[in-house]
């Protein structure tokens, strides 16, 4: 499996055009913590196939991953509405721009993950059935 290559702020892609003239609103807060489970999240490696010391099985693994995206795209979603308020127009696409986006992937992780556990579901009723 290929690592994923690191993701680069969303600041850094658009240039000038958000960083701009300074303005009286506040922009998003990020703290310390919110920086380093970001990067925790990061330094993650998604290809582990080694079955758990717990004996936790591979469906209860991909929910509670899952699990923990959904609540993160819930903090991230809340943040933007309180944040929207004091942005300005570029500001505003920009958020909405990676909001959409955190949307959009975690759609198609949960939709992956169910297709998975749904092929799985069959396998198994299949193989029951056979014996």
């Amino acid at each position: 499996m290929t690592a994923t290559a690191p993701i680069v702020p969303i600041g850094e892609l658009l240039g000038p055009s958000i960083s701009g003239p300074a303005t009286s609103a506040p922009g998003p807060v990020v703290t310390p913590e919110m920086t380093q489970k970001f990067h925790d999240l990061m330094q993650r490696t998604g290809g582990e196939s080694t079955p758990s010391a717990e004996g936790k099985n591979v469906v209860a693994t991909v929910l509670e991953r899952q699990s923990g995206e959904i609540a993160q795209l819930e903090s991230s979603l809340q943040s933007f509405v309180h944040a929207a308020p004091g942005m300005d127009l570029q500001e505003l696409a920009a958020a909405h721009a990676v909001v959409v986006r955190d949307v959009a992937m975690t759609s198609a992780k949960l939709g992956i993950a169910t297709s998975v556990a749904q092929g799985s579901k069959q396998s198994l009723q299949t193989l029951l059935r056979n014996q």
